[in-house]
């Protein structure tokens, strides 16, 4: 399969890069973060039609959908993409969260409605009230009632994973780019950090788990994004984050904990989704039975 970008793809990619660079440092406090959510999204739609290029179903519209996630999570915006994404595709345009009421959750301070999947069943729930928690990265608590009884899409779970794998991947990718850029700077002993064989190695090795990563998460939204193809992507996404992570924090030493320093951001996000997304051996055990199911 040729997933080779086209030059809408390079475009849209291009958009919002400006976007995100051009926005100005993260808020510190929970109301300006919701200000600066909505200023964000504001210029998004202006920009991109940002509700309809999310609403679109169709591989192609997935693939786009896909690649605006990726450069969210590069530049760890403060947007949860794979939900907005998904919630546009659903009757009320709700946002979608997966995981039990009372729980955190990943969640733009901006939002009103949302849908939670209790005991992975998809239910919209209206009037939700969401408290932040986390500074920089779009994480709530949802303290509501019992969820209203309407429908979804059938593929409102798959859709909500691949884009969160994009995004997932994406930040991976941003955490390697500045680790790459530090170890090139950085000296020890009158050299780069970057000269050391094994350093040069451990980086290698990375940049390869999360490029096979993103390249089986845009197969999976090029072909619509069945069960056995997510179930690879994720597969490969959480054994990558698994490794990549605690080996760019090492290579970055204390900076990379530090909040002028945006390593802490992009790692903790990857490490998020990779959590919602369940532990390695049962991701793979899932995917294994995804797999079988599609060969009968």
């Amino acid at each position: 399969m040729d997933l080779e970008p086209t030059d809408e793809d390079r475009q849209l990619r291009e958009v919002v890069e400006r976007i995100l660079r051009d926005r100005a440092a993260a808020p510190t406090t929970t109301r300006d973060r919701a200000q600066a959510d909505a200023v964000l999204l504001e210029t998004l739609e202006g920009e991109l039609g940002w509700r309809d290029l999310l609403a679109g179903t169709s591989p192609t519209a997935l693939v786009q959908q896909c690649a605006v996630a990726e450069v969210c999570g590069r530049h760890a915006a403060a947007l949860p993409v794979a939900a907005l994404a998904t919630g546009a595709k659903a009757d009320g345009g709700a946002v979608v969260v997966v995981g039990a009421v009372g729980r955190a959750v990943r969640w733009p301070t901006s939002l009103t409605g949302v849908v939670v999947a209790p005991d992975g069943l998809l239910h919209p729930v209206t009037g939700a009230e969401v408290t932040h928690v986390g500074w920089g990265d779009p994480w709530g608590r949802v303290a509501t009632g019992p969820p209203d009884e309407v429908p979804v899409p059938e593929a409102t779970g798959r859709w909500y994973r691949l884009l969160l794998l994009a995004e997932g991947v994406g930040a991976v990718a941003g955490a390697l780019e500045r680790t790459v850029a530090y170890v090139a700077e950085r000296q020890q002993f009158g050299s780069p950090l970057a000269s050391r064989q094994a350093l040069r190695h451990g980086l290698a090795e990375s940049a390869a788990e999360v490029e096979a990563a993103r390249l089986a998460t845009f197969e999976a939204a090029a072909t619509g994004a069945p069960e056995a193809a997510l179930g690879l992507a994720a597969t490969l996404f959480v054994l990558a984050e698994e490794r990549a992570v605690p080996q760019l924090q090492r290579f970055t030493g204390a900076i990379g904990l530090s909040d002028e320093y945006q390593l802490h951001r992009l790692t903790g996000r990857a490490r998020s989704i990779a959590a919602e997304l369940g532990p390695p051996g049962q991701v793979a055990a899932d995917a294994h039975r995804a797999v079988q199911e599609a060969r009968r």
